[in-house]
């Protein structure tokens, strides 16, 4: 499903990228919680303990949305797709096996896998599926195979090169994929405040 036919010539026009509060601690915390996933769940031998501490601190970023621990019962079934996710993509099966153990959440699991390696995973979520594909509501992109389809579609685009600058300038070193993602997210809450204002 490719992207918006529109998606370039908007990216290519000057939206600007939202700088809150809020947006300054998910930045700060960034770095960190990659770093956590690196040191702690990078590995063949991953702690279920480990694992779940990177869920919670996926949902310190996601409030007001609440994880349901019982899902933490999935832990051993989700295991090797954490492992595997480390060195490829993972197949749609695979991402809803470890969504189960992730809350049951699309959205978390799309962080905990950009978390556990931001060189072939990008987060997704409703400010992406709008700028991207026009999705507005929940049940179009809550399914597991938009967001594979998301990653595919990722790998064709290119950011004009004013953009990639502008959020290279804010972010530092990232990458690609997460670049491509920080975009469509500001250009998505730029269209939508836009929209929200009648604008």
């Amino acid at each position: 499903m490719p992207f918006d036919s529109t998606l370039p010539d908007r990216l290519s026009a000057q939206f600007p990228i939202r700088n809150t509060d809020r947006d300054r601690l998910y930045l700060s915390s960034y770095q960190t919680y990659l770093r956590y996933f690196r040191e702690r769940l990078s590995t063949d031998r991953i702690a279920e303990n480990d694992a779940k501490v990177g869920v919670f601190l996926v949902y310190t970023w996601m409030s007001p949305a609440r994880l349901n621990p019982s899902s933490f019962e999935n832990f051993n079934r989700a295991r090797s797709a954490i492992i595997d996710a480390q060195k490829a993509r993972l197949d749609e099966q695979r991402v809803e096996v470890l969504k189960s153990f992730v809350g049951g959440s699309l959205i978390a699991t799309s962080k905990f896998l950009h978390l556990l390696n931001p060189g072939l995973y990008a987060i997704w979520d409703r400010r992406v599926a709008w700028a991207g594909y026009r999705y507005q509501h929940h049940y179009q992109y809550n399914q597991t195979e938009k967001y594979v389809e998301y990653l595919k579609d990722l790998d064709d685009i290119t950011l004009p090169g004013a953009l990639a600058h502008r959020i290279s300038a804010q972010l530092g070193e990232i990458t690609d994929l997460r670049a491509k993602e920080f975009a469509l997210f500001h250009l998505g809450i730029f269209e939508q405040s836009d929209e929200d204002s009648g604008g």
